[in-house]
C-alpha cells in the first residue's frame, strides 16, 4: 500500500500529512483518513480534505496484493493563491491539471461536497494550457473563483462556481474586438472528464446578465479539441452581443438596431476548435426583437425576425415591415429560405405572397396575391470578396422577370434582366391612366447593367412590342398594330421605327423618351390619305393627306408640337396646341396659308362624332372640349373669297361653332359667327348658321361668287345678314335667314326690257344730255337700302328702296334664286331731279310741282316673261 501511495504523492507532487487511518467498510474495504492537509509553500496551495476514503479490492488482498480501486474525496477545501512569475501564465500544476492526472491513475475518484478557492493577482492571458492558442478571448486582471464539486469525474461530476473581480479591481475579458469588464460569472454544470472527452451537461451560465444553458464537449481535448454545443440563451442586448461576434459582421449590424434583443433558442455546433467558423454551425434558431424600427426607409413596431439553420438550410421569417421611398411602396413580412448546394452555392427562395407592393402605380399587388423570388447565390468570396447570382426569377400575377449579377475582383458589377413576356393589359389594370386607354398587347424586355467602382451605373437594352394598343382620348380613333424595337440607353429610349395603324389608317412613326423617370413621349409620326374621323373629326369619308406631326405625350396630355397637313381640295394648315387627358380638353392654333372653308366645315358636318368606344369617353359632353385658333392667309368659303380671316373653333357635342371670327375681303371686312349644328330629328342632317356684318364689301363680286350668278346690283354693300341651311347642295332649298343691307353707288342691273321706258321717263336726262345705256349697264343709283328675307331659295323683300339721279325706286316682291322666277312690284319716280328745272321754268313748276316734287310716278307689276306698267298721275297745286 504504501508503494502505491507513493506513486500518486509523486503524480501529484505535494505533501500529505493524514490523521487517524482506520480500517473501513463503503462497502468493500476502504482505509479511511480524516483531516489531510496538503501544502505545496512553493505554489501557495493549500489544501485539506475532511475525510478520505481509499478503497480496496477483496481480491487483491485476497492474493497479497494492494489496489486502489476507488477514491472518495469528502468535503475537500482548495485555497490556491496564483502568483506566476511576470509575463507567465499558470499552465502547470492547475486543478484541472490534477484531477486529470488522478483520473489517469486511479479506476474512480469522487468529490463529494468540495471547494475551491482560487485567488489571483493581475494575472495577464489567463486561459487554459490545453487550448490556449485557439481561444480567441483571454482574461487580464484579478480575480476569485469559488468552485463547489460535487460527484465523480469520470462518471459525472456536479460543479457550481461563481468567479468575480478581487479586491474591487475590474478585470477584463479581451479579445480580438472586446474589452469588456467581467462583473460576474456564474456556472453550474454536471461535468465528466476522461482521456478522450470532456463533457458538460446541464450547463447554467450568467456572464454580466447574460443566461446561457445547454451542454457543450470537447472531444480530443488535450490534443486537437472538437467542439460540441446544443445551446440556449435568454434576452440578450444585442449592443452587448455584438461584442462577441467578428469584426466583419458587426459592421453590418445598423446603429438603428441598438436597441435590439437577442435570443437564441438552440445552438448545435460541431467542429474543430481551431478555425470555427459557421459553417460548423449544424442548427441554430435565434430570435431579434426591436421595439422600435426606422432604418432609412424602413420602418416597423414591435418587429420580431426568427432565423432558423437546419440541415444546411437557413430561414429568414419577420412581422411585417414597411418600405416607402418616394413612389414606391413595399409592405408585409420577410420570409426568405437559403438551402446550401454544391459548389458552395446557395439556392434562396423569398416567399412575397404576404407583401402589398406598389411601385410608382406601375405596379401593384395586394396582399393576397401570390408572389414568389428564387436564385443561386455564389457568396462572396474572402480573398477577392466576388459573388455571382444565377437563375434568379421574380414571379407577380403577370409578371415574371429573369435576372443574374455577378460581382467580380475588380469590384465590377454587372446585373442582367430580363421579361421574356408580358402582357401591357396587366399594367393598364394597375393605372387608372391606362385603364381609360385600354393599354393592350404583348411586349419582351432585356436590359443591361455595370457598375463599376467610382463610377455611375450604366444600363442598355431594348423592348420588343409585339401588336401593342392604346387608345390615348375618344377624340382620336384607337392606336392599334404597334410593332417595332425601342432601344434603352440608361434612362433614355428610342425607336426609330415602328408601324402602327390608326383607325382604319396606317401609318408610321419614330417615338423617344429622354428620361424615363419622367417619362414625357416624344413621337414623328407619319401617314397619307389618313381618314379625318380618326383625327379628331367627324367625317368618315374625307381624307388628309401628307399628315406630318410631331407630338408630346405625358401624363396630362398630349402636346401638339408641329403637325401639318393637306385636304384635297387645296387646304394647307399648320397645327400646335395640346390635347388634356382630364376634362377632356382640345386646345389648338391653326395657321393656313390657304383654306377652303366649305371641306373644313365639311370635316367636322359629314356625320355626327360618335366617340370612339374607350372606357375614358363620357356620354354627354355639354361643354366645349375642342378650341381650336384659326389663321388663314387667303381662303374661299361657298366661292366667296376673303383674305386674313381669324376665328376661334370651338366644338361639344352636336355643334361646331366659328367665334369670334374677322376677315377681310379686298377693300371690305366683315365679322361674325358660324355654326354647324347636327340635328338629329330632322332629315337634313348637319344645319349650317352664318350671321355676321359687312362693312364695304363689293356686292357685285360677292353675289356672284356666292350664287355662281351675276348679280342684281354693283355698288360697296354694308349691313347684317343672317342665314341658315342645312349643308350640301340643298343648301338654296331649305335655306332661311335675312339681310338688313345699304348699297352704295352702284348699278342697278337687269333692267333690259323696262330700259326704253325708263329712257323716255328719265326727262332730267334726257335734258342734261346724259341719258344712260340701260339696256348695256343699268341705272346708276346713289343708294339702295332695305331688309330681304331668305327663305328655301326665295328672297323677299318689303322695303326695297333704290335712291339715284334719275329716279327713285321701290320694290315690293320675291326672287326665286332656284328656278329664277322674279314677282315684282314697282314703284317708279322718274325726274327725282325735276326740282332742278322748273325753278327755271315758273309755269312748269305750277303744272308739274307737287308734294312729291315728280311729275307722275310709274307701277310696273315684273314677272319672269312679262310686265305690266300702271300709270299714276298725281296732279299737286300749290296754295293760291
Amino acid at each position: 500500500m504504501r508503494r502505491r501511495i507513493t506513486l500518486i504523492l509523486l503524480a501529484i507532487n505535494i505533501a500529505v500529512t493524514v490523521q487517524n487511518p482506520v480500517l473501513g467498510f463503503h462497502p468493500t474495504p476502504t482505509l479511511d483518513i480524516e483531516n489531510i492537509q496538503l501544502n505545496v509553500v512553493d505554489k501557495n496551495l493549500n489544501i485539506s480534505i475532511k475525510k478520505l476514503h481509499v478503497g480496496v479490492s477483496w481480491q487483491n488482498i485476497l492474493r497479497g496484493e494492494f489496489h486502489i480501486a476507488h477514491l472518495d474525496i469528502i468535503q475537500p477545501d482548495i485555497d490556491w493563491l496564483m502568483t506566476p512569475p511576470a509575463g507567465k501564465s499558470p499552465s502547470h500544476g492547475s486543478p484541472l491539471t490534477t484531477f486529470n492526472t488522478l483520473s489517469s491513475t486511479l479506476d474512480q475518484v469522487r468529490i463529494i461536497d468540495g471547494s475551491l478557492r482560487l485567488h489571483t493577482a493581475h494575472i495577464q492571458n489567463l486561459h487554459s494550457s490545453q487550448f490556449a492558442s485557439q481561444s480567441p478571448y483571454h482574461a487580464d486582471g484579478p480575480i476569485d473563483i469559488q468552485l463547489n464539486i460535487d460527484g465523480q469525474l469520470c462518471s459525472g461530476m456536479n460543479i457550481q462556481t461563481a468567479i468575480v473581480p478581487s479586491d474591487n479591481q475590474p478585470l477584463f475579458i479581451v479579445g480580438s474586438n472586446v474589452n469588456q469588464p467581467l462583473h460576474s460569472l456564474t456556472i453550474s454544470t454536471s461535468m465528466r472528464c476522461n482521456s478522450n472527452q470532456l463533457q458538460f451537461d446541464e450547463i447554467s451560465a450568467n456572464y454580466n446578465g447574460l443566461t446561457v444553458a445547454g451542454a457543450l464537449s470537447l472531444e480530443d481535448w488535450q490534443t486537437q479539441p472538437r467542439l460540441h454545443t446544443n445551446l440556449h440563451t435568454g434576452d440578450i442586448a444585442l449592443n452587448q452581443a455584438q461584442q462577441w461576434l467578428p469584426e466583419s459582421l458587426t459592421k453590418q449590424i445598423p446603429a438603428q438596431l441598438e436597441q435590439a434583443t437577442v435570443r437564441c433558442q438552440k445552438l448545435i455546433v460541431d467542429g474543430p476548435l481551431a478555425g470555427l467558423n459557421l459553417n460548423h454551425v449544424l442548427e441554430t434558431q435565434i430570435t431579434i426583437k426591436q421595439p422600435e424600427l426606422a432604418f432609412q426607409e424602413i420602418h416597423g413596431r414591435n418587429v420580431s425576425a426568427n432565423i432558423l439553420w437546419q440541415d444546411n438550410q437557413l430561414e429568414l421569417s419577420t412581422t411585417a415591415l414597411t418600405y416607402q421611398h418616394n413612389k414606391i411602396s413595399l409592405q408585409g413580412p420577410l420570409q426568405i429560405k437559403m438551402a446550401q448546394q454544391q459548389n458552395n452555392m446557395w439556392l434562396v427562395t423569398a416567399d412575397i405572397s404576404r407583401w402589398s407592393i406598389n411601385l410608382a402605380e406601375a405596379l401593384k399587388k395586394t396582399a393576397k396575391q401570390a408572389g414568389r423570388v428564387t436564385f443561386q447565390l455564389q457568396p462572396a468570396d474572402r480573398t477577392d470578396h466576388s459573388w455571382a447570382i444565377d437563375h434568379g426569377e421574380l414571379q407577380l400575377p403577370g409578371y415574371r422577370l429573369l435576372f443574374s449579377a455577378d460581382h467580380s475582383a475588380n469590384d465590377l458589377l454587372l446585373v442582367d434582366l430580363e421579361l421574356p413576356q408580358y402582357q401591357l393589359e396587366t399594367i393598364s389594370q394597375e393605372i387608372p391612366l391606362l385603364t381609360q386607354m385600354e393599354l393592350k398587347g404583348e411586349i419582351s424586355a432585356s436590359y443591361h447593367i455595370e457598375k463599376k467602382s467610382g463610377q455611375p451605373a450604366t444600363g442598355s437594352g431594348q423592348v420588343q412590342l409585339n401588336d401593342c394598343a392604346i387608345s390615348p382620348t375618344f377624340t382620336i380613333a384607337p392606336i392599334h398594330h404597334i410593332n417595332g424595337i425601342i432601344a434603352i440607353e440608361n434612362f433614355s429610349a428610342q425607336a426609330p421605327k415602328l408601324t402602327l395603324v390608326l383607325g382604319d389608317s396606317a401609318m408610321t412613326a419614330s417615338a423617344s423618351i429622354k428620361d424615363l423617370r419622367h417619362p414625357v413621349a416624344e413621337i414623328h409620326a407619319m401617314g397619307d390619305g389618313v381618314s379625318a374621323r380618326d383625327l379628331v373629326f367627324n367625317s368618315a369619308k374625307m381624307r388628309l393627306n401628307n399628315l406630318d406631326g410631331r407630338i408630346a405625350i405625358h401624363a396630362k396630355g398630349i402636346d401638339f408640337i408641329d403637325a401639318s397637313v393637306d385636304l384635297e381640295q387645296g387646304t394647307h394648315a399648320t397645327v400646335n396646341g395640346s390635347l388634356l387627358f382630364k376634362g377632356p380638353l382640345l386646345e389648338l392654333d391653326i395657321d393656313a396659308p390657304y383654306a377652303n372653308i366649305n371641306e373644313i366645315i365639311a370635316l367636322w358636318s359629314d356625320q355626327e362624332a360618335k366617340p370612339h368606344k374607350t372606357r375614358s369617353h363620357q356620354s354627354s359632353l355639354k361643354k366645349d372640349f375642342i378650341n381650336i385658333k384659326a389663321y388663314v392667309e387667303q381662303g374661299v368659303i361657298s366661292g366667296f373669297e376673303f383674305q386674313q380671316a381669324r376665328g376661334t373653333i370651338h366644338y361639344k357635342t352636336g355643334q361646331l361653332r366659328v367665334e369670334p371670327l374677322h376677315f377681310q375681303a379686298d377693300k371690305g371686312t366683315g365679322s361674325g359667327t358660324v355654326t354647324v349644328t347636327r340635328n338629329s330629328n330632322t332629315t337634313n342632317g348637319s344645319q349650317l348658321k352664318i350671321s355676321g356684318t359687312l362693312f364695304d364689301i363689293n356686292s357685285d363680286k360677292g353675289y356672284q361668287q356666292l350664287l355662281g350668278q351675276v348679280g342684281l346690283v354693283t355698288g360697296t354693300l354694308n349691313g347684317n345678314f343672317t342665314i341658315q341651311g342645312p349643308i350640301g347642295s340643298k343648301f338654296l332649298d331649305g335655306s332661311q335667314g335675312n339681310v338688313a343691307l345699304d348699297i352704295k353707288n352702284g348699278v342697278l342691273r337687269q333692267f333690259k326690257t323696262l330700259s326704253k321706258a325708263f329712257s323716255i321717263l328719265n326727262v332730267a336726262q334726257l335734258f342734261s344730255l346724259k341719258l344712260p345705256d340701260m339696256d348695256k349697264e343699268g341705272m346708276p343709283f346713289r343708294n339702295l337700302t332695305g331688309t330681304i328675307t331668305f327663305d328655301r331659295g326665295v328672297l323677299h323683300s318689303e322695303n326695297l328702296v333704290i335712291n339715284s339721279p334719275a329716279m327713285g325706286v321701290s320694290v315690293i316682291g320675291d326672287h326665286n334664286l332656284i328656278n329664277h322666277n322674279v314677282d315684282l312690284i314697282m314703284a317708279i319716280k322718274p325726274l327725282g331731279t325735276v326740282d332742278t328745272i322748273v325753278k327755271h321754268i315758273p309755269i312748269a313748276g305750277w303744272i308739274l310741282a307737287g308734294e312729291e316734287q315728280a311729275v307722275i310716278t310709274t307701277h310696273f307689276k315684273v314677272s319672269r316673261q312679262k310686265f305690266s306698267i300702271f300709270l299714276n298721275v298725281p296732279l299737286s297745286y300749290p296754295a293760291p
